[in-house]
């Protein structure tokens, strides 16, 4: 209730959102489509609401529905971020977003499941939960809530450091190359 926020909400707003607005070619890990969707809540701003739609319709890997590789994770659950964001302002249901929530349960696959990613970032499974359990609280698809039990049983076996009491940053299979994708 502190109105002093929206000083900062307009700061970061008018920065970020003119980037999406030129055609919403904005690269897949830049893709924020939550903020601009409380904006258009909050102040009925019709360029907030056309950015959220030009996020969903035009960043990068928006028509694929993210990717299957786990190297496109946080691309596939800013999507489903993204997807479900235009929906909750008034668009049809996304088809890609049945398409993005699978890519994003083969992620938590890769990762715990058969363990063929060859490295995992916990912040990286962090996104796709946030993603995928926005989906879930909207949908209730069953098969959510015992993936993200499973990963993160797995995340807390392999990467949690009792040492530092915290997670590693990335844990790395024996050569694995963990340079960005994007």
């Amino acid at each position: 209730g502190d109105a002093s926020w929206n000083d900062c909400v307009r700061y970061v707003r008018d920065v970020y959102r003119p980037y999406v607005l030129n055609a919403g070619k904005v690269p897949g890990w830049r893709v924020f489509s939550l903020g601009l969707q409380r904006d258009y809540e909050r102040t009925k701003d019709q360029l907030s609401k056309q950015a959220v739609l030009e996020l969903a319709n035009n960043s990068a890997y928006a028509a694929a529905g993210g990717g299957p590789s786990f190297r496109l994770s946080r691309e596939t659950a800013y999507l489903i971020q993204a997807y479900l964001s235009a929906e909750e302002l008034g668009q049809p249901r996304y088809p890609q977003l049945a398409v993005a929530v699978n890519y994003a349960l083969g992620h938590l696959d890769q990762w715990a499941v058969h363990d063929s990613a060859e490295f995992v970032q916990p912040f990286m499974v962090a996104l796709t939960t946030e993603a995928l359990i926005r989906y879930q609280q909207k949908t209730g698809d069953a098969r959510i809530l015992p993936a993200l039990q499973r990963v993160w049983d797995w995340v807390w076996d392999k990467t949690w450091d009792p040492n530092s009491k915290a997670f590693l940053y990335i844990l790395c299979k024996p050569g694995a190359d963990a340079s960005p994708s994007d």
